[in-house]
């Protein structure tokens, strides 16, 4: 560790004050967190009052506002699930064949047209 008499006092006061905002933004993403916990609360309170009287607005909130979300598997969860599939369909070697698959899912740009290619069959 440097010791801090080396560096000037100009730079110590940005430091001090840059370690200053970063703990409040932590701070403030805490209590961000928690008024979102609560907020959930009450939407599915609303929600399930829009739903129950056919309403699709109450004053400035649509009922996709509080719509709860769906949970979307991790990718473990996908993983498992396809190589599932892959030994059903009698695929030898799921892991390759995984990989593979992955592959014809992102774009591949073109560097001499600066296009992006789908591989669709």
């Amino acid at each position: 560790m440097q010791d801090d008499n080396n560096i000037p006092q100009d730079i110590l006061s940005v430091v001090r004050e840059d370690q200053n905002l970063r703990k409040e933004m932590t701070r403030l993403a805490e209590h961000i967190k928690t008024l979102r916990e609560k907020r959930r609360k009450f939407d599915d309170i609303i929600y399930n009052y829009m739903v129950k009287h056919n309403l699709k607005k109450i004053q400035d909130i649509k009922i996709s506002f509080v719509k709860p979300k769906t949970k979307r598997k991790t990718l473990k969860e996908k993983k498992k699930d396809a190589f599932n599939l892959f030994y059903q369909n009698g695929i030898e070697d799921p892991s390759s064949f995984w990989n593979d698959f992955k592959q014809t899912q992102k774009y591949i740009e073109n560097k001499e047209s600066k296009e992006y290619e789908y591989y669709l069959e």
